[in-house]
């Protein structure tokens, strides 16, 4: 049986020199493939929105919810909380585990407590859609 001989070591690094600057390259266009303005060919489409007086919590479009996310972060202040009341974290441990500032956990706090019929209609309306897509029970409520 004939072994094959595999390629120089030079020639391997070659290729893969190649390999990474193609995807270095690939890398650098992203950043415009996302521009909201090269998506739609129109003005930017505002992902979040200013939900005043919170400066750390907006608003976003989404089908069916309606409680508000902690800004730049694909989380609801519910998931925030659920997830701060759970392992009994204090404000501190809540912000440095979570890596957001202390007035951010303060206020999404501030707004679970205010807002608890808009937190419960959304858990409410995800564990209706868990239910009939058959996914099982979803998340359990937060305490108050």
């Amino acid at each position: 049986m004939m072994e094959t001989q595999s390629p120089p070591a030079e020639a391997r690094l070659a290729a893969l020199e190649a390999r990474l600057a193609q995807v270095e390259s690939a890398l650098r266009r992203i950043p415009a493939l996302l521009d909201p303005v090269n998506v739609t060919n129109g003005p930017p489409v505002e992902l979040e929105t200013p939900a005043e007086p919170w400066k750390h919590l907006v608003v976003r479009r989404h089908p069916w919810r309606k409680q508000l996310y902690l800004k730049g972060r694909n989380m609801t202040v519910r998931i925030l909380v659920g997830t701060i009341k759970a392992n009994g974290l204090t404000e501190e441990q809540a912000a440095a585990d979570q890596h957001l500032p202390i007035e951010a956990i303060q206020e999404a706090l501030a707004y679970f407590e205010a807002n608890p019929e808009v937190i419960a209609l959304d858990h409410a309306y995800e564990l209706y859609l868990r239910k009939i897509r058959g996914l099982g029970r979803g998340p359990e409520s937060v305490p108050r």
